[in-house]
């Protein structure tokens, strides 16, 4: 397994994760017709812009073996306003197949160290409320800081944000 920071040509591999695990982590919860309008070109062209004006945005990939990407992280500067943390993980994804082998894990790692080489030194993240893996933010050890509605689709859903206080904790 090695976990690099992402680059330009990373974007498709990166789109197909990203549409893949929406697929297989929110089938029940999204609606699906939204997961199956998902699709890799656009999810292509949305990663290849974040790549190339990723000023503040950190990305980090999973590769297994054969090199193939299975996973990624993006975070960067906290987006929330008037919050009390500095940075923010704005989304982790890994194909079905790849879960709970410590990937997810090293990932996070990863993007903390990063973000704590940037002088950020606290982090959340949002997650849905209904998402069954949100639970991995609380075995890191992220505190329930607040829950929002969003609109995702034509679906209005609870949202909930885990944070922690020291970024070290996630190294």
């Amino acid at each position: 397994m090695l976990i690099r920071e992402a680059r330009i040509e990373d974007a498709f591999a990166i789109g197909k994760v990203n549409v893949d695990s929406w697929r297989t982590t929110y089938k029940g919860i999204v609606s699906d017709q939204f997961l199956a309008d998902l699709s890799y070109e656009k999810a292509e062209k949305r990663f290849k812009e974040h790549l190339t004006i990723a000023r503040n945005r950190c990305y980090f990939v999973a590769e297994n073996e054969k090199k193939e990407i299975i996973g990624f992280i993006a975070g960067g500067y906290n987006r929330t306003e008037n919050s009390d943390y500095e940075g923010e993980i704005y989304g982790i994804y890994l194909l079905k197949h790849s879960q709970r082998k410590g990937i997810g894990r090293q990932l996070v790692k990863a993007l903390a160290q990063k973000l704590k080489e940037l002088g950020i030194t606290s982090v959340q993240v949002w997650a849905l409320a209904d998402n069954p893996y949100r639970k991995f933010y609380k075995k890191l050890g992220g505190d329930y800081i607040d829950s929002k509605l969003i609109e995702i689709g034509s679906q209005i859903l609870k949202e909930e944000s885990y944070g922690w206080k020291d970024i070290e904790v996630l190294l």
